[in-house]
């Protein structure tokens, strides 16, 4: 399973190593997205993984999508992947799952009211 992590700050940093050091995911499965540039170098550096600053490429890459952004940047998170993750994954038949912290939701449901109460998503569409 590939994985993809939105956001590698303290919170998915910390989510990525755990995730490693568990051997959970293997280092070529698994990708760190976010828009700090030193913060991925110092992930590539020290975890030896693939980084990028294009959370649709995130969104394309795994099958497990985790979105460990601030609350206040979630919608604009999901707004921006949501079409790399319906067309991406239409073809294979499947949808990955996105984690938004402590809520655990299906692609096909970010469109839709209340897809995450606890970040303060409501409306999305």
């Amino acid at each position: 399973m590939k994985i993809a992590i939105i956001g590698a700050g303290k919170m998915g940093g910390a989510l990525l190593e755990r995730l490693l050091d568990a051997g959970f995911v293997s280092k070529t499965d698994i990708l760190a997205c976010d828009l700090n540039e030193t913060r991925l170098n110092e992930l590539k550096e020290k975890l030896q993984i693939e980084v990028s600053r294009d959370n649709k490429r995130g969104a394309k890459f795994g099958d497990l999508v985790i979105v460990a952004v601030m609350p206040k940047q979630v919608r604009g998170v999901l707004e921006e992947i949501r079409p790399e993750i319906s067309e991406s994954k239409k073809s294979l038949g499947a949808q990955p799952t996105l984690i938004l912290g402590e809520a655990i939701i299906p692609a096909d449901q970010i469109q839709g009211r209340h897809v995450c109460g606890r970040t303060g998503v409501d409306d999305i569409d």
